[in-house]
This record gives C-alpha cells, sequence and structure tokens, in this order.
C-alpha cells in the first residue's frame, strides 16, 4: 500500500509539473507574441519617421535647386534684354 502510495503521488507530480510547464509554454508564447507586435509597432513607426525626414530633406534640396534654377534663368532673360538694348 506504501509504495502505491508512493506511485500515485510521484504520478501526481509528473502530471502536475506537466501541465505547470505547458501552461508556462503558453504564456511565454503569449509574451513573445505581444513583444513581437511591439517590435513591429516600433519597426513601422521607425519607417514612417524616416519617409518623413527624407521627403523633408528631398523638398529641402529641390527648393534650393529650383531657386537656382530660376536665378540662371532670369540671369540669361537680363542678359538677352541687354543684348537687344544694344543692337536697337
Amino acid at each position: 500500500m506504501n509504495t502505491f502510495k508512493n506511485k500515485l503521488v510521484a504520478g501526481t507530480i509528473m502530471l502536475v509539473s506537466f501541465l505547470f510547464s505547458f501552461s508556462a509554454k503558453a504564456e511565454t508564447a503569449e509574451e513573445l507574441a505581444a513583444r513581437e507586435k511591439a517590435i513591429s509597432l516600433y519597426g513601422e513607426i521607425g519607417i514612417g519617421v524616416l519617409f518623413v525626414v527624407a521627403l523633408t530633406f528631398f523638398i529641402m534640396w529641390k527648393s534650393k535647386h529650383d531657386k537656382k534654377e530660376r536665378e540662371k534663368h532670369l540671369e540669361q532673360m537680363r542678359k538677352v534684354q541687354a543684348n537687344k538694348k544694344k543692337a536697337a
């Protein structure tokens, strides 16, 4: 009778430890899923910020480039006007 109780206790302990380890893995999987979700959210935010910064720098460069082109064009037009006055 004593060995039967020992086997029953040992079997119960093994069953409880198995179920506990299974539930611990399920919690870990939930935590892992939450962590993956947070990491992907931070990644998406980072990509958005990078896009906004790149767009801002492009707009700044484009406006400077257009300003230089306008000045070049105005200078050419002034030269053309000056040549017309000289010719007349």
